[in-house]
């Protein structure tokens, strides 16, 4: 019997090639999968330290937390401002007119976007108005607090002069007697108004007029300005700007201006172009009060997430053993991505935390917390099922998280949408939800997926029972059998 002897020489050319890489057309060598375990843990490695590395970039971002995340009224302390009304008549208003008035102002602080406001009436003349504390809270509360539209006044005929020189002293929002000065112009010659960035952090409000009214202001101000004259602007019942005029102003618009935050001229649109009040209004001084929730209450709140990450973590060491450092670190990294988030958005003037973000932050946890346990249980149970255990970490992510599929979704499109309502809280939950959604995919895909992945081509592949994973041996199976 004549036996083939194997050659110990190696294979040339595409033959040599081909067994190198375990492309000859059967199954990958030995050394060519070992070869993509090893670029695949490297690469997954990498992510889980890109990831590190932007959340050191959220704590630099939001640390100290009561100074970069912005806040509102009931999470921080707030100015009041009380203004006494009074009818045409100089008398007590009616219930109902002091309603509407209240109604009226809470509609302007909406349209003027002010994150955070209470506005209640005060005995029976009197309307508070509640802001969180900020150097223009007081202005913004003058402004929307009054009788509302737009009033344009030759200087020369205000008869409240120091209205006049607290403004140039650079007062803001200045208060001024209705019975002091008569318009040339009001708010019906007005075709639209604008906020308009005037640079430096600075705001002002374009006023546009009807082809009417702009024919009105270039014959007035032609007129002004062979004697230098001025225009006071009178937004409610406070001289908003008092511009000089040196030559005509023929174009048909004219700027409030006067160092005014985005906020104040917000304000200045919202209540001009609302519908005045036949009611006059009178301020009393800006007073300091605490927040909704007390220093206490907030401290009580912090502890309590606090405890709650820490409960969460222990009960799923308890259920799940070493396997919890998936969902009780993926619970941190949502935590330090939400209030990095927060904290971007507030130094861009774009967000202020206040009671509805607070629900929709915990709602939003609740749901990524939800998926971390679902993921990590659902390849703990597959394994046990006699799946085996790189297939039950490929499925899992798309088996577990699959039914929270669609209600994500629809929370998203709702949060868009609630972006575009007039209502703030709604706009608040909105922003702070699609806040959610987005820390909660980096918590369960960027770490939760990516370090099960990496835990199963490591310990978890080479010790399943050290990680609480019990795998069914022949024994089990034959004692199963018997039953």
């Amino acid at each position: 019997m004549v036996r083939q002897e194997k050659t110990t020489e190696p294979k040339t050319g595409v033959a040599g090639w081909n067994e190198s890489t375990g492309a000859s057309g059967g199954r990958p060598t030995r050394g060519s999968r070992r070869n993509k375990l090893v670029v695949e843990r490297r690469s997954r490695i990498a992510m889980l330290v890109a990831l590190l590395v932007v959340c050191i970039a959220c704590v630099v971002c939001f640390w100290p937390i009561k100074d970069t995340i912005n806040r509102g009224l009931w999470l921080k302390e707030g100015v009041e401002v009380v203004t006494t009304v009074t009818n045409k008549d100089g008398g007590k208003p009616s219930p109902d007119e002091l309603g509407k008035a209240a109604a009226a102002i809470r509609e302007r602080l909406g349209a003027a976007g002010i994150s955070e406001f209470s506005v209640y009436q005060k005995g029976d003349d009197s309307i508070a108005i509640d802001l969180a504390k900020s150097e223009d809270a007081s202005v913004i509360a003058k402004i929307v607090g009054g009788s509302g539209g737009v009033q344009f006044v030759r200087s020369d005929e205000l008869g409240d002069a120091d209205a006049l020189m607290r403004l140039n002293a650079g007062r803001k929002a200045v208060p001024v007697a209705r019975d002091t000065y008569k318009s040339f112009m009001d708010g019906s010659s007005v075709s639209s108004a604008n906020v308009v960035d005037a640079g430096n952090g600075k705001y002002a409000v374009e006023i546009v007029f009807t082809e009417e009214g702009g024919k009105t202001f270039a014959e007035v101000t032609k007129d002004l300005a062979k004697d230098t004259g001025s225009i006071a602007i009178i937004v409610g019942d406070c001289v908003v700007s008092a511009p000089t005029v040196s030559e005509e102003i023929a174009g048909g618009k004219v700027y409030i201006s006067g160092d005014y935050s985005a906020a104040e001229a917000g304000a200045i649109k919202a209540a001009l172009k609302s519908e005045p009040l036949d009611l006059k209004f009178s301020f009393g001084k800006a007073v300091e009060v605490g927040p909704g929730i007390t220093k206490t209450g907030l401290w009580v709140l912090s502890i309590g997430a606090i405890v709650a990450l820490v409960a969460f973590a222990a009960l799923s060491f308890v259920r799940i053993g070493k396997l919890a450092v998936v969902p009780s670190v993926g619970m941190v990294v949502f935590s330090v991505w939400m209030l990095g988030l927060m904290a971007f958005a507030s130094r861009v003037h774009m967000f202020t935390l206040t009671i509805p973000g607070v629900g929709a932050g915990i709602c939003m946890a609740l749901v990524t917390a939800f998926a971390l346990w679902t993921l990590t249980t659902h390849f703990k149970g597959r394994v046990e099922q006699g799946k085996s255990i790189r297939g039950a970490a490929t499925s899992a992510p798309r088996d577990a998280l699959r039914p929270l599929g669609m209600p994500c979704a629809v929370v998203g499109v709702a949060s868009i949408v609630f972006l575009f309502l007039p209502v703030p809280a709604l706009r608040e939950f909105g922003l702070v939800a699609i806040f959610g959604i987005v820390c909660g995919l980096v918590a369960v895909f960027w770490y939760g997926v990516t370090l099960l992945r990496l835990l199963v081509m490591g310990s978890v592949q080479a010790d399943p029972a050290s990680w609480g994973i019990h795998i069914a041996s022949a024994k089990d199976d034959a004692d199963e059998d018997a039953l």
